[in-house]
This record gives structure tokens, C-alpha cells and sequence, in this order.
């Protein structure tokens, strides 16, 4: 199964009525299987900011209606924020690259390095 994971967060407070916004997150995918692990991590920049003669930012595109506080706001809140950003296509790009790595682990064999030895036998 791949798991999705939102390792850090950015984000400014561009003042009322929304405060602080996420603007950027770094995410996690991963998939585990036979003793093996693959993952692939990425950034992604989740909400535009532009300066305001003010000083302050807006942050373009945010939709009030959908809108979560950010002492509200979950991991999957994030996520889904994240593959909306990167879409559907790339999405499922990265699950599949995930899931190839891991079947490529289980089913390459470990490589063994060779060592020097002592001969079994009486060298007499």
C-alpha cells in the first residue's frame, strides 16, 4: 500500500480574515513490502503569495468557502492540497515509480560481495 506523508510545512500569515496560510510542503510517498521500503519526496508550493503596497501579502486563489483555519487544518488536509497541486497524471506517476522501486528490491537478489576465504584443506 502507499502511504502519502507530509514531512514539513511553510506558511505565512497574510493577515485577516485568513491568517496563517500553508504555502509550500514537502511530502513523502511510500510503499513497503517484503523487508524493503521505496520512497520518493518532493516540494511542493501550495498557495501564491503576492505583496501588497502595504507590506502585507494576499494569497491568490484561496477559496473562503473551503477554507480551514490553520490550527484546524489535518495532514491529509495537506495531501490532498499536495496531489491537487501536482494532479492526477503526475500523481499516479510517482505511486507507480514507488511501487516499481519496491518490486525491483524484492525481486533483484542481494548483492553479495566476495571475500577471501581459507582453503578448506591441509596445505602440507
Amino acid at each position: 500500500m502507499t502511504v502519502w506523508k507530509i514531512t514539513n510545512i511553510k506558511g505565512a500569515d497574510i493577515g485577516a480574515p485568513y491568517g496563517a496560510v500553508v504555502t509550500d510542503a514537502t511530502y513523502c510517498v511510500e510503499t513497503v513490502g517484503g523487508g524493503f521500503v521505496a520512497s520518493r519526496t518532493g516540494d511542493v508550493r501550495i498557495t501564491k503569495l503576492k505583496p501588497l503596497q502595504d507590506g502585507g501579502y494576499t494569497a491568490l486563489g484561496l477559496d473562503a468557502g473551503n477554507f480551514i483555519q490553520y490550527d484546524s487544518v489535518t495532514e491529509q488536509d495537506v495531501v490532498n492540497w499536495v496531489k491537487s497541486v501536482l494532479g492526477t497524471l503526475q500523481v499516479e506517476i510517482i505511486e507507480r515509480s514507488v511501487t516499481q522501486e519496491l518490486e525491483s528490491k524484492i525481486n533483484t537478489p542481494p548483492k553479495v560481495k566476495p571475500i577471501d576465504l581459507p582453503v578448506p584443506w591441509s596445505t602440507e
